[in-house]
C-alpha cells in the first residue's frame, strides 16, 4: 500500500510538473512574439566614410557604441597595440 501511495504522489507531482512546464513554455512564446512586435527596427542611417574594409591587423575588431570610440581603437590596434589596450582606453578614458 506504501508503494501505491508513493507513486501516485510521485505521479501527481510529474503530472504537475509537465503542466506548469508546458504554461510557462507557451507563455515565454508569446512574450516574445509581443514584444518582437512592439522593438522598431533601427531608424539610424549607417555612417558615412568609415573604414570598413579592413587594415593591418588580421585578428581584431573594436565595436563601440560611439563612433569615435570605434575609431580610436582602430588606431590603437594599427599602431600595434593590443585589443585589451582599445577597450580599456574607450571605457576609461571617454
Amino acid at each position: 500500500m506504501e508503494t501505491l501511495v508513493t507513486t501516485r504522489g510521485f505521479l501527481k507531482v510529474t503530472i504537475f510538473a509537465v503542466v506548469v512546464h508546458l504554461l510557462v513554455r507557451e507563455f515565454r512564446q508569446r512574450l516574445d512574439a509581443d514584444v518582437a512586435v512592439m522593438i522598431p527596427p533601427c531608424a539610424r542611417p549607417q555612417p558615412v566614410g568609415v573604414d570598413v574594409t579592413g587594415g593591418p591587423y588580421t585578428h581584431g575588431a573594436v565595436a563601440a557604441d560611439a563612433m569615435e570610440c570605434s575609431a580610436i581603437g582602430r588606431d590603437i590596434l594599427k599602431k600595434g597595440g593590443s585589443a585589451v589596450d582599445s577597450s580599456d582606453w574607450c571605457n576609461c578614458v571617454l
